[in-house]
């Protein structure tokens, strides 16, 4: 993410400026096969690791022996001599310790001023970055720079074994002249390149992406669909899926970029048609709002998530990545270009304007998720400002008194918190000056006010700097689950049938058949008839009445019939006389002492149900 960013930033900052500079992605051909195991030993050794975990990592990748296939016939086993196993959780690991080989050599040119790299905005010269086998270099275009790349690479070819296909390898330029852009590619040998590109998945330009890079996207979504159209799959394993594939895949663009509304509303069709099962050859109904469906559980959805609302949550988790972490070589620019360096406790105060790159577009959209639900947690009170901040999880004082005395005063408003509290403490606690002296020459009825309000504000003696945290759960940390609840607008107080739904332990396709039986959404025949579906309209069960929820699922005779005997067998009645959903509400949890029975108590209402919904079908 980090690199992304960084490259992103650069570019833009090159493209908008006139500034030379280039920018070499590399490919290393068959990385992972070529790897010396000298090189490793030495740079493990040079990494500070004991002789005897050198020599158990040798062990295990030199074990391997292989076998070439001629004419359908294995030859003789042999050894290898070099190279790590691809799809080995261990060699990922082992090839960032080898790389940063590279990256340490680099780092050394540029620090004795070999290379230039590449300053953008005041920042600390940038001379590459790293992503397992995916490298991308940064420089200032001219044949002494060109030169010692070249050299730092075959040094590094020579070292480790690995080889970099110059064919593959690409080099981007900034307002360099046509000589020098010559002149370059002959000393690297790779081919000259223009954006839009792609880096570690992700497009690379400085302008708008265009139409066919997000069809890439929706076109990765389909084929995964196309290989799950001709399985019969229940609405329980349709989620799922939808969750751990469908919302999965897109969200890495979605943390960085923000997403075309027609690209989120296809991707939002692709889910909600696959979820119910409807195809472009056999179309079925929807049978919940999709904006229910992406409610959570206990709030009457299943869990999903709607892709305009994660596309903003990831967004905006950017703009809390740069004003808590600002010493990243990405957050540095940030400061330097959109906020004009100022210090990191006025960073959360930013109000954003004008237009800079892709990704800072995108977080600056949504910053106010973040500024809104900020506070600081006091320690010393020093950094946090007593009237405009929110601070210990509670409203800014300023939108809760509205003192007009300190609206329209500048220099009121920047006041901290540790100037209204005294020396004195109590049971370890701050203690705050009077009323009247943080609001002198005020009426009584606002120092009133105010004496309230710092009552309900019980500050500790604790020692250091003020934090920045968000949310109001313990942790005080970003989090897409909490910011989702947040943006969501979900119904409060939650219905307590949804609760008692998810906790029967009932299987998944049974759970949900009950979330459809408390949105009352099962197709029984008065549902078909208002959607126009001729039938006749009566129970085919009993063939008395007519076929409704509340009929087939509690008042017809077979029904009826079943949960009198289940509550004979059990000595308890749990349901409520003509209302089926009720029963469900008020399902008593623990009827037993035994925590076995009781587990099997609360099997009984998806059972049932599921049973005469069956048999009903049938």
């Amino acid at each position: 993410m980090d690199g992304i960013l960084l490259s992103h930033e650069i570019i833009h900052s090159l493209k908008h400026s006139k500034q030379a500079g280039m920018l070499l992605k590399l490919h290393l051909s068959k990385a992972f096969d070529k790897l010396s195991w000298t090189f490793i030993q030495d740079m493990l050794k040079a990494f500070g690791f004991c002789l005897p975990w050198i020599r158990w990592i040798s062990s295990l990748i030199s074990s391997s022996h292989l076998s070439i296939l001629v004419n359908g016939f294995p030859s003789r086993p042999f050894k290898p001599s070099r190279g790590i196993r691809q799809g080995d959780p261990l060699s990922p690991f082992l090839f960032v310790l080898m790389a940063e080989g590279l990256g340490r050599h680099i780092k050394h040119a540029l620090l004795s001023r070999k290379l230039k790299g590449i300053s953008v905005h005041n920042s600390p010269a940038t001379s590459h970055q790293q992503f397992v086998d995916d490298t991308m270099l940064f420089g200032y275009p001219s044949v002494q720079e060109a030169s010692c790349l070249k050299a730092l690479l075959n040094d590094f070819s020579l070292a480790s074994g690995t080889h970099i296909n110059c064919a593959k390898s690409q080099i981007f330029f900034f307002h360099t002249p046509p000589s020098v852009k010559v002149a370059v590619t002959r000393i690297l040998g790779f081919p000259t390149a223009s954006l839009p590109s792609k880096y570690l998945g992700a497009p690379l330009t400085a302008s708008s992406i265009k139409q066919p890079a997000w069809r890439s996207l929706l076109e990765n979504l389909e084929a995964r669909l196309n290989l799950w159209t001709y399985r019969s799959l229940n609405l329980a394993s349709c989620a799922t899926l939808i969750k751990s594939v469908l919302q999965a895949m897109p969200l890495y663009l979605f943390s960085i970029l923000a997403v075309p509304k027609w690209v989120l509303k296809r991707i939002r069709n692709l889910q909600r048609d696959f979820l119910w099962g409807s195809s472009a050859t056999n179309r079925k109904w929807a049978l919940v709002k999709w904006s229910t469906v992406c409610m959570p559980k206990d709030k009457g959805g299943i869990g999903l998530r709607n892709p305009e609302q994660s596309n903003s949550i990831m967004n905006a988790k950017i703009w809390g990545h740069w004003i808590t972490n600002p010493n990243k070589p990405w957050a540095k620019i940030w400061t330097e270009k959109y906020a004009d360096n100022r210090p990191q406790e006025e960073l959360i105060r930013l109000i954003p304007t004008g237009k800079g790159s892709l990704i800072w577009n995108a977080a600056k959209q949504h910053h106010q998720l973040i500024q809104q639900h900020s506070f600081w947690e006091i320690r010393n009170g020093s950094t946090a400002r007593f009237w405009t901040d929110a601070w210990n999880q509670t409203p800014k004082l300023i939108d809760v008194l509205h003192p007009a005395r300190i609206t329209n005063r500048q220099e009121q408003q920047q006041e901290k918190v540790h100037q209204f509290w005294t020396q004195a403490t109590m049971q370890g606690f701050r203690q705050w000056k009077q009323s009247d002296q943080i609001l002198p020459h005020t009426n009584p009825r606002e120092t009133e006010e105010l004496d309230k309000e710092l009552n309900k504000r019980c500050i500790k003696c604790n020692e250091g700097n003020d934090i920045l945290r968000w949310g109001y759960r313990t942790k005080g940390t970003f989090s897409t689950s909490e910011a989702y609840y947040l943006i969501g607008n979900f119904p409060n107080p939650a219905d307590p049938l949804w609760s008692k739904i998810w906790s029967f332990g009932s299987w998944p396709k049974i759970a949900h058949f009950l979330w459809l039986v408390g949105h009352q959404r099962i197709l029984t025949w008065d549902k078909l008839r208002r959607r126009k579906f001729q039938g006749p309209s009566i129970c085919l069960n009993c063939r008395q009445s007519e076929d409704t929820l509340q009929h087939l699922l509690n008042n017809c005779p077979l029904a009826q019939k079943i949960w009198e005997k289940v509550f004979f067998r059990c000595q308890k009645d749990g349901r409520e006389e003509n209302d089926i959903i009720q029963s469900l509400r008020q399902w008593p949890k623990l009827p037993y002492k035994s925590e076995i029975l009781n587990h099997l108590w609360n099997l009984i209402p998806g059972m049932v149900l599921w049973n005469i919904w069956k048999e009903r079908n049938n």
